[in-house]
């Protein structure tokens, strides 16, 4: 049985409990609950409400000489507005010019039926024909002004998602196409940061409204038509009821503490755009910059992100605060406020604000004798004074903050033109083209692969001691060379000055006798392949992942299948459930980053597009908390839909009443799942899925087994580069990998470091490394020979340790 002091399984909430509708990009659940338990009072939020009603002429001064200033540059936005986005920018702004005098002309005709209405019994005479104009243009005015509202709200949704798209392919093309010493320039940086204030924002905010200027020329225009009504209806004795109207509006406007709540919870579902964001944050990203630029994915990722954003069309991605959210959470206000034991003061203020105002003029009215030559305001025309004083109030209050957010954008606006130039300026041109280079071998047949050569080259960490010292060496196309080393001797080090991941290193490092800063990175990523020790997630699905070793070949499943084959990855495949279009999601190598959300693909960063399709959950409710429940069933667990039991909290769980609280909403930056109340007393959570699929978390043996898939998926590559590679796996594995890797031997050259030297032993050549040296070099016989030799006594200690047979 359910009840207080009852624990219960979950259940799904029924329909009567909640509405879900689509808006754009975005899916909205609205959970009816009970009262929200007022916060306490807060003084200075109150000051600051009540001073928000008040004009502030001194800052609409400064917005104003502001415009003035930046005026040119105004032009320039929406001269390209206009160009990229057509009739939908010029019928904004024809709608807009008109509708901000359509106010003012109700008023006009309104006064006109008033006049007439007052000479009738005056005159006896009706004037059918001025009646009709009047009624048919009032008529008119109302659907002409409902008409553009609805027209226009499509347009402008169009142009808002097609201007912040447009931001975001600026900051992701400067992150794709500079390289790291120019991106690091505070000149390019400080403009990146401009144009995230333009139009970054979070998938369910728009940071900067591309047609405020247009807003501020439609409700500048409405006020001054309004306040010219207003003006030629003032007189001395209606002084005092505009200060009385202006007072009720500016109370009914007051923000009042909440005294009922509904659980609002947002989730982005469209997959496309779900991809796009997903790319963008993947070429934005510091912490996986060195990734993208390895695997030379920076034109992948710009050209991928362009399908997906025209795969979403014309869906609204912008601010859920726009006008179609605020009709549709009214509409659901509206339609599920009864039944909860709601009470807003805003309604009531609304609903008695003109009465009480035209009984204070009728109590007024009595009161004061009647002056010579001044007549009192008729009842009618109290209505109409009253209709103008609130058009300008409320019009002022629009002006205001539309100046405030175009003025604040401003500056951001110039970025936006700045950063084609700095694409220009400091991207870099290839200096000389990649071309693969050769050599006979003893058996008379031609190696092909990568020459490498290093003169001199030294490398410290900052503050540091030298990581590199000196090191010169060279390696010949199709070579295989092991690197062996205690740890700290400078192996890792080397690897990243090859990857260009360090490029401010003393020395030269040759490309087939050129110098690698002469290459574009690009160009060498297509010839490169390296596996570093810790290989973070990336947002791809399982097959996307392993064809990004090579992204300049179309992605074909049989050569993803034969890459993780070589590995034994297909092993691990086989035990995930969505096969190949599962997001894996691990760390590999001696530095593991479970824990850092941009390289484990927590979904606190991360919001992945659904790749198989499931019908939406409704969401889970569950009433009183145990721990061994949670543990067992979990909010999403397959087995809480099981039927439960006479033993279960079914029948207490039937729908959520009025005494249901929110005590504790359960906030994050974007995905909010899980909400705490109190249902009849008992502490309860509702739980919400998440569109977003789960990535599936492999152990640091099964991720390295991908990563090095993905390496061999590149097969036109000429260097491979492995370090550490058999660090997590078990000798089986590792001996299957290195398997593979011999196998290029001649195809391509080979560097991998390693502690094992049965591995090493088997290379051409092995680069012993001490303190940041190379103080040996040669085969392995070779340097057994050598007496006192490092290599001699690392390998004398393996094998007196594990075995090892010379």
């Amino acid at each position: 049985m359910g009840g207080p002091g009852g624990v219960g399984l979950p259940r799904e909430l029924l329909p009567s409990e909640y509405v879900r509708d689509t808006i754009g990009v975005h899916t909205r659940w609205v959970v009816r609950v009970g009262r929200l338990q007022p916060p306490e009072s807060q003084p200075s939020k109150v000051a600051k409400l009540l001073k928000s009603q008040l004009p502030d002429l001194q800052a609409l001064g400064e917005h104003c000489a502001l415009l003035f200033e930046r005026l040119p540059l105004l032009l320039r936005f929406a001269r390209d507005l206009a160009r990229d986005n057509g009739k939908h920018f010029w019928f904004i702004l024809a709608g807009k010019i008109i509708q901000s005098a359509i106010p003012a002309a109700e008023l006009f005709l309104y006064t006109k039926i008033l006049d007439m209405a007052r000479c009738v019994p005056e005159t006896g005479t009706f004037d059918t024909h001025l009646l009709a104009w009047a009624f048919t243009g009032r008529v008119g005015l109302m659907l002409a002004s409902m008409g553009i509202e609805h027209f226009s709200e499509r347009s402008e949704n169009i142009i808002n998602s097609r201007f912040s798209s447009a931001v975001q392919r600026s900051i992701l093309r400067l992150h794709c196409k500079l390289d790291d010493n120019a991106l690091a320039l505070p000149e390019v940086q400080r403009q990146i940061n401009l144009l995230k204030t333009l139009g970054e924002g979070s998938a369910y905010g728009r940071l900067f409204d591309p047609l405020a200027f247009i807003r501020v020329l439609n409700t500048g225009l409405s006020l001054v038509f309004e306040l010219g009504v207003l003006y030629l209806k003032v007189n001395r004795s209606n002084r005092w009821l505009i200060g009385l109207s202006t007072a009720f509006m500016a109370l009914q406007n007051f923000e009042w503490p909440a005294t009922h709540t509904d659980i609002e919870h947002v989730d982005t579902t469209h997959d496309g755009f779900l991809r796009y964001k997903t790319l963008y944050q993947l070429g934005t990203s510091p912490k996986l910059r060195r990734e993208v630029r390895t695997l030379g994915l920076q034109q992948y990722i710009l050209d991928e992100a362009e399908k997906a954003r025209l795969s979403v069309g014309t869906a609204d991605t912008t601010s859920l605060a726009t006008s179609p959210f605020d009709h549709a959470r009214q509409q659901l206000h509206r339609s599920g406020s009864s039944g909860h034991g709601r009470f807003s003061w805003q309604p009531v203020l609304r609903e008695i604000e003109r009465p009480l105002t035209y009984a204070i003029f009728i109590l007024v009215s009595a009161s004061q004798p009647r002056t010579p030559g001044l007549q009192l305001l008729a009842f009618a025309d109290v209505a109409t004074l009253e209709n103008a004083n609130r058009a300008v109030y409320f019009r002022f209050l629009s002006l205001r903050g539309y100046f405030s957010e175009l003025s604040s954008g401003l500056e951001s606006m110039s970025a936006l033109y700045e950063a084609e130039s700095l694409e220009k300026r400091f991207r870099r041109s290839a200096q000389c083209t990649y071309m693969q280079s050769k050599r006979k071998v003893e058996s008379g047949l031609w190696a092909t692969g990568m020459k490498l050569e290093l003169k001199n080259v030294s490398f410290s960490y900052s503050r540091g001691l030298p990581a590199l010292q000196n090191v010169s060496f060279t390696i010949l196309p199709g070579e295989l060379i092991a690197i062996v080393g205690a740890n700290g001797s400078g192996k890792t080090t080397l690897v990243s000055l090859l990857s260009l991941s360090e490029r401010n290193y003393d020395g030269q490092i040759l490309v087939n006798d050129i110098d690698i800063r002469e290459y574009l990175p690009d160009d060498l990523a297509r010839v490169m392949s390296f596996v570093f020790q810790a290989s973070p997630s990336l947002p791809f699905a399982l097959q996307e992942f392993i064809s990004t070793g090579n992204v300049n070949i179309p992605t074909n499943l049989k050569h993803v299948e034969e890459a993780l084959d070589v590995t034994g990855a297909s092993q691990v495949v086989a035990t995930l459930p969505q096969g190949l279009i599962t997001y894996p999601s691990g760390a590999s190598g001696s530095e593991p980053s479970f824990n850092d959300p941009w390289t484990a693909l927590l979904d606190s960063h991360w919001e992945l597009p659904r790749l198989a399709q499931t019908p939406p959950r409704p969401p889970q409710l569950k009433i009183g908390l145990d721990d061994e429940l949670d543990a067992m069933y979990g909010w999403l667990d397959e087995s809480s839909e099981k039927e439960s039991s006479d033993n279960t909290l079914e029948s207490s769980c039937s729908s959520l009443s009025s005494d249901t609280t929110l005590v504790e909403p359960i906030t994050s930056d974007r995905l909010t799942r899980e909400y705490s109340l109190r249902v009849g007393g008992e502490p309860s959570k509702i739980t919400f899925d998440l569109h977003s699929p789960a990535p599936r978390t492999l152990s640091g043996g099964q991720w390295q087994r991908l990563v090095l898939s993905r390496s061999l998926f590149n097969t036109s590559a000429d260097l491979f580069v492995w370090d550490e590679h058999g660090a997590a796996l078990d000798p089986a594995a590792e001996a299957k990998a290195f398997a593979a890797l011999e196998q290029k031997r001649h195809k391509a050259t080979v560097l991998f470091s390693t502690h094992r030297l049965g591995p090493a032993a088997k290379a051409d050549r092995i680069f012993v490394f001490d303190g940041g040296r190379l103080i040996e070099s040669g085969g392995h016989k070779d340097l057994m020979a050598l007496e006192g030799g490092k290599y001699r006594a690392l390998w004398e200690v393996q094998a007196n340790t594990f075995g090892l047979q010379q």
